[in-house]
């Protein structure tokens, strides 16, 4: 119980104090310290802060104090007063966000465990722009293009691709299931590029495909518009099968 208390706000003391006033019903420093071992100073700076709280009460009788707990539903209704709070002032939060200054997030992965790591977390998107060399790709990654695009296929996210006329690009359009999910537009230059990138969302991701196996991702809103502007450019003077 103890761990849910502190769940909802309680340190692990003021959990541990309200637990034996919930039990005691009403008990003394004295009582508070003999049940939980607390020394008494403590003791006091932590009753003093579930009073603030209003989670417990003190009342006084022969000059000495007596602790009781509220009841803990009291618990629940300060939980929603807090979020009644956090609603209130929710859209004035959101009018600072436009002053501050917001920097890309970039993170590198290397070798093959790192790229297929960094495939993985496309996955979770519904439209996928790409351009790059397959030929390349295939040479480099081995069987990792196959599988991505199966998974990507079963997952049903639609891919626009820019490639070169290769074997291996073409043998995309051959399987039926892919091709369902995927349109590509042909570019000899494509041949040369020792990158592929794609697009999706607010991020690019860049993997190379020549000497060191090493991707980039790149999660900003402007770079990643930026990069589906090229693209565009890219697919309308690219050709079809």
């Amino acid at each position: 119980m103890e761990k849910e208390l502190k769940s909802l706000g309680f340190t692990e003391k003021e959990a541990v104090v309200y637990l034996a006033l919930l039990k005691a019903g009403t008990a003394s420093v004295a009582n508070i310290n003999k049940v939980t071992g607390i020394p008494r100073p403590t003791i006091y700076d932590i009753l003093n802060v579930l009073v603030e709280k209003r989670l417990i009460t003190v009342y006084k009788k022969d000059k000495k104090s007596f602790y009781s707990p509220v009841e803990p539903e009291e618990i629940i209704r300060k939980l929603k007063e807090k979020e009644e709070i956090a609603k209130n002032i929710l859209p004035e939060l959101k009018k600072l966000i436009g002053n501050i200054s917001k920097h890309p997030v970039v993170e590198v992965y290397e070798g093959k465990k790192g790229i297929v790591s960094l495939l993985n977390q496309i996955y979770k998107e519904k439209e996928l722009l790409v351009y790059g060399s397959a030929k390349k790709s295939q040479e480099i990654l081995a069987h990792l293009p196959e599988n991505f695009a199966r998974k990507r296929v079963e997952l049903k996210i639609n891919m626009r691709a820019i490639l070169e006329k290769s074997e291996e690009a073409l043998l995309r359009l051959k399987d039926k299931q892919i091709k369902r999910y995927t349109e590509i537009r042909f570019l000899d230059k494509m041949c040369e590029f020792p990158t592929i990138t794609f697009i999706y969302g607010n991020t690019i991701s860049i993997i190379s495909i020549e000497n060191e196996l090493i991707g980039i991702k790149i999660e900003d809103k402007n770079i990643a518009k930026t990069q589906k502007l090229i693209f565009d450019e890219l697919w309308n003077i690219a050709t079809a099968e």
